[in-house]
């Protein structure tokens, strides 16, 4: 959410990313780097260690200059700010990731992971796929990172899909195939930018969130909702991309540098979302004020069918037959646990 005064601390910024010189080949180079993540955030703090971390093995032949809190616009703004050179890349939040490598969206569909375990294996199925799409955009991917399953944040508790389908609640209005899919099961998100989204709900426009526990507390949703539903609802998985102009300025030795740092902070991020989606909902949700409301086998069962059913409404969005293939990994994956089990 935009801090007072952000309006104006967004209007100098912007200027200064559009006059920005560009460094000399004697120049340190630096990386300027952009996300929607809040400042402060515990997100925000292993985004500046990475940098920290590039600049100490570079010997300071990189720098890093983080543009958080949103304050370069929304992920697609941040996009056409890399094209016209006023950044260098971008931490995305999933969006972004899932527009450039739409194969990315075949593993963003409504209930399609039962644990974090089978999402990571689809993850790394699919990349050198994603990669060669990133590649054609013009970035490269330095790192994916999970950051978890959304679930149901809200002003009424939601116990039966009943309850659910009644809820207006917020989603990131870029999630093309969260959007498409859950208007397919029958429910009324209401795809919204995330900034604003804070205030559409004191202002009764919408009624909860569909967000990553992590993300509901960065963004401060959980201090205004009142129930927590753990509903599996999807798996958000972001990116970190570097432009391709950026990049093949850099030497091998720092492009591998570089890559080490971003793999160091890939692993971080997911064991910090992890944790702290544990903690929130484990009983720190609860001790802020937060009513939790654990999804019950019945409702679970009821969502996860509904999202079979409508999952052909989101086929076009994903390149064709690979709905099909990640369903066949997923099969495979799940066998192999069983036998491993016994």
């Amino acid at each position: 959410m935009t801090a007072p005064g952000g309006t104006l601390a967004a209007g100098l910024i912007a200027a200064a990313l559009a006059f920005a010189p560009a460094a000399s080949a004697a120049d340190p180079q630096t990386l300027r780097m952009a996300s929607v993540t809040p400042e402060g955030s515990a997100w925000a703090r292993e985004l500046h260690a990475a940098g920290r971390e590039i600049a100490a093995s570079t010997r300071e032949q990189v720098l890093v200059k983080w543009y958080l809190s949103g304050i370069a616009g929304d992920e697609l703004a941040m996009h056409d700010r890399v094209q016209r050179d006023q950044l260098d890349g971008i931490l995305s939040g999933g969006m972004l990731c899932q527009r450039l490598a739409p194969s990315l969206r075949a593993a963003g569909t409504v209930a399609r992971f039962r644990d974090r375990g089978e999402a990571s294996y689809i993850l790394q199925k699919l990349k050198p796929i994603v990669d060669a799409e990133f590649d054609k955009a013009g970035y490269v991917n330095v790192a994916e990172a999970g950051m978890g399953f959304s679930v149901i944040f809200s002003r009424t508790p939601v116990r039966t899909m009943a309850d659910l389908k009644r809820l207006h609640p917020w989603m990131w209005g870029l999630d093309e195939v969260l959007k498409t899919q859950l208007f397919a099961m029958g429910l009324a998100p209401a795809p919204l930018p995330v900034e604003g989204s804070g205030r559409a709900y004191d202002e009764g426009k919408i009624d909860g969130f569909i967000s990553v526990p992590s993300a509901a507390l960065a963004f401060q949703w959980s201090a205004q909702t009142r129930y927590v539903t753990n509903l599996r609802v999807g798996y958000l998985a972001g990116c970190m991309l570097v432009s391709r102009r950026a990049w093949d300025t850099l030497g091998h030795d720092d492009q591998a540098l570089i890559t080490s740092a971003a793999a160091k902070l890939q692993v971080r991020v997911e064991e910090t979302a992890r944790m702290s989606d544990e903690m929130l909902l484990g009983g720190l949700f609860a001790r802020q004020g937060l009513q939790a409301m654990p999804a019950s086998p019945t409702l679970q069962a009821e969502f996860n069918a509904a999202a079979r059913d409508a999952l052909k409404s989101v086929e076009k969005l994903a390149p064709p037959g690979l709905l099909d293939k990640v369903s066949e990994w997923l099969a495979e994956y799940r066998n192999n646990h069983r036998a491993e089990k016994r």
